[in-house]
């Protein structure tokens, strides 16, 4: 058994590292040694101790009688509490208007799943005097099938029009072992006509001067960035708040710049007290996607999703740009006609640099960044595109960044998170809001004041 390695940064605090032993679960086998390698600088080490600790399964997701939080399955997280097979939760509400569904999402941990058995969630509806309704059936989500993943379930409410009622959620599973299950995004909802929409896309590691419309002397084909730049606000003189992933991204999405939330690495976790846009458009009724395309920004790392609705992330290795496109096309589709604010962050181009055939033009570093940066652009314009067929992109803010550039050799910089010159600090901003003209701005702006005007446009 190999655990999972564990960074920390060298600091004279001491720090308590805790790692799941899940692979272990059931097994019956004693062990009377733990190896611990330590790599790194040749510095002090001390090892304070060390402690076994057995968490009952009840513990290990959100209690029913505390605030819903986050729960990954596989590579999508929601907030969600724990449904134990004994223990039914319920909800209570008012179908105020024709159209109403309740809608909830359930699913069970990899470390939960049962040994066998056909797990499910059971709904029932009641009465505010607590009688069954007339006429409904209970509703069954199953949740066995291959591989965990999030399973969604819907209630059409027209049937029970001005009535107060009261949903009774039930995890069932007759296995030996039923383990537990995770019921969230609970949620009642309705289809408008023209919900407006608010899209968020951060190109990971992109330059200013590789986009054409910028004039900055590089000849590259960004179509799809060009049009969007001609039909929005192109802010030739953007600037990131750092030349670091992690911390460049929560500047984005707290408006705080990372002097004041003292992440500065792309180990740092965002606190809980921290506010991202994710939260600010949630608690004003909006529905709220989020898709990165690396680990280390979601709930596994720095945590910048907190807040949202939805979150997909990788459990390890980086996703090219149309995985992590096809994940929000598909919520997209869902969400239609509900008020939806959706943050995407595409990897591309980031080092290493992959070939993209047809869009890379020579063998050379640079050469393959600039493929990279094509195959990025074709990914904004494959979203654009599909929202153009759901008839939505008359509606929508399109926002479209990046965290931090990339130096090749200039000022004695390679990549990033090097230096301070413009090479890795000057970022593409553009903004296209319905109804405003296109047109470039030649003010100096910082990615750390898009959540100020994002939530200004909210």
């Amino acid at each position: 058994f190999r655990p999972p390695a564990l960074s920390t940064r060298n600091q004279s605090t001491p720090q308590t590292l805790v790692f799941d032993l899940g692979s272990q679960r059931g097994r019956r086998t004693p062990f009377e040694q733990m190896r611990i390698l330590v790599r790194g600088p040749r510095r002090a080490f001390t090892l304070q101790g060390i402690d076994l600790i057995s968490i009952p399964d009840h513990l290990t997701l959100p209690a029913l009688d505390g605030p819903p939080a986050v729960v990954s399955i596989g590579p999508q997280a929601r907030a969600a509490q724990g449904l134990p097979p004994s223990l039914p939760a319920e909800c209570r509400f008012t179908v105020e208007s024709a159209g109403e569904h309740l809608a909830f999402a359930a699913g069970i941990p990899p470390r939960l799943r049962p040994t066998g058995g056909a797990p499910e969630v059971v709904v029932e509806l009641f009465d505010a005097g607590g009688e069954k309704l007339h006429g409904f059936q209970p509703f069954h989500l199953n949740l066995a099938g291959e591989g965990p993943q999030w399973r969604e379930g819907d209630i059409a409410l027209d049937p029970w029009i001005g009535r107060s009622l009261r949903a009774v959620f039930t995890y069932r599973c007759d296995a030996p072992y039923p383990g537990l299950a995770a019921v969230g995004d609970l949620r009642l909802w309705r289809r408008g006509e023209k919900a407006p929409l608010v899209l968020l896309i951060s190109t990971d590691t992109l330059r200013a001067d590789h986009l054409r419309t910028m004039d900055l002397g590089v000849e590259i084909d960004t179509p799809a960035l060009d049009a969007l730049a001609s039909q929005g606000l192109l802010f030739t003189r953007a600037w990131s708040s750092t030349n670091v992933t992690s911390p460049s991204h929560v500047a984005m999405l707290t408006g705080i710049p990372p002097r004041d939330t003292r992440l500065v690495s792309n180990q740092d976790r965002l606190a809980d007290e921290a506010r991202t846009l994710g939260e600010v458009y949630h608690d004003a009724g909006w529905r709220t996607l989020f898709v990165a395309s690396v680990r280390h920004l979601g709930p596994r790392g720095t945590d910048i999703s907190q807040g949202f609705d939805r979150v997909f992330t990788p459990t390890a290795q980086p996703w090219r740009g149309e995985v992590a496109v096809h994940a929000l096309e598909s919520w997209l589709d869902d969400a239609q006609g509900l008020p939806v604010f959706a943050f995407l962050h595409l990897f591309d181009p980031h080092h290493p640099y992959e070939d993209h055939g047809d869009l890379t033009h020579g063998s050379g570093e640079k050469d393959r960044y600039e493929g990279e940066v094509r195959y990025a652009d074709r990914q904004v314009g494959r979203v654009l595109e599909h929202l153009k067929g759901l008839g939505l992109d008359r509606n929508t803010v399109v926002v479209i960044g990046s965290d931090h550039g990339e130096a090749f050799g200039e000022h004695n910089s390679r990549w990033h998170a090097s230096s301070l010159y413009p090479e890795q600090l000057r970022v593409p901003l553009l903004i296209r809001v319905p109804g405003w003209p296109g047109q470039k701005i030649e003010a100096p702006v910082e990615n750390v004041d898009l959540f100020g005007t994002l939530q200004s446009l909210l």
